[in-house]
């Protein structure tokens, strides 16, 4: 029998490997404990093992369907898979049970792959202001604004360029 503690400890300890290697000795524990699948999901997660993580989350989604923390884990892991719809109605449960800085920096990622990069600028810039020091959203918000910055200077050209197209007929 696996000891979930034990498991805690080492996802604390980023044994991420370690952990899949243990419940992969015992797979029947994977069906039984939702404690135990939950904890391998984060770790195939953070090795970059998506379709794995999927699987499990989807599995034990039932007994984690009020759990912010699952739930954004969960959305993360389809938004991974390019499941940006179901990511984001996954997100917007997880932010309806707690609206906490890391899940809503994790949907503005979200929001950028599906190209709302104004909303996405606006819920960072909420988050900085509420805490500046939050590295993750800082990086998201040069990265937002950079783009944001970036598709108006390209409409600025092609309007410029439409003008003189226009101009010389």
């Amino acid at each position: 029998m696996l000891n979930t503690d034990m498991l805690v400890k080492y996802f604390n300890e980023a044994k991420y490997s370690e952990i899949v290697k243990i419940c992969e000795e015992d797979k029947d524990i994977l069906l039984t404990d939702p404690n135990t699948s939950y904890l391998y999901a984060a770790s195939q997660f953070k090795l970059g093992n998506y379709q794995e993580a999927q699987n499990i989350c989807e599995q034990i989604e039932g007994p984690y369907q009020n759990n912010e923390n699952f739930l954004s884990m969960y959305a993360a892991v389809l938004r991974r898979q390019g499941l940006l719809e179901r990511s984001e109605q996954i997100f917007i449960k997880a932010l309806s049970i707690n609206k906490t800085e890391e899940i809503e920096n994790n949907f503005c990622n979200l929001l950028m792959d599906r190209g709302r990069y104004h909303e996405a600028k606006k819920i960072l810039e909420a988050i900085i202001s509420q805490n500046p020091s939050y590295e993750d959203a800082q990086v998201n918000l040069s990265r937002v604004s950079e783009i944001i910055s970036t598709q108006e200077k390209s409409e600025e050209m092609k309007s410029a360029e439409e003008n003189k197209t226009f101009n010389a007929s």
